[in-house]
């Protein structure tokens, strides 16, 4: 049995996640590259030089940082990942995989 993990968090400047899943990072960005055109996305590697976390910014429009990590909540909750925790601007949640 094994579970992944996965955090988002997002403030007036930026989005940040992080997550033990390389594959979610990478569907993650292509998501928002596909959805929001002006969006910025940096992903951060680790040692294994895999994906585990990524920095999205967006048009500087009032909320739009928040909407947008909604909508990346939703989305993950579509692809099978449970809400953990969440907070005013950050969740947390986990995926278990077989």
């Amino acid at each position: 049995m094994r579970y992944d993990y996965i955090h988002l968090w997002s403030s007036e400047e930026e989005i940040r996640v992080q997550c033990t899943d390389p594959k979610t990072i990478t569907l993650l960005e292509k998501s928002i590259k596909a959805r929001f055109e002006d969006c910025t996305v940096t992903l951060k590697n680790d040692l294994d030089e895999e994906p585990y976390g990524a920095k999205v910014v967006a048009a500087p429009i009032k909320d739009r940082h928040q909407r947008i990590v909604w909508w990346l909540f939703k989305l993950m909750c579509n692809h099978g990942w449970e809400p953990i925790a969440t907070g005013n601007h950050w969740f947390k949640m986990k995926y278990y995989c077989r």
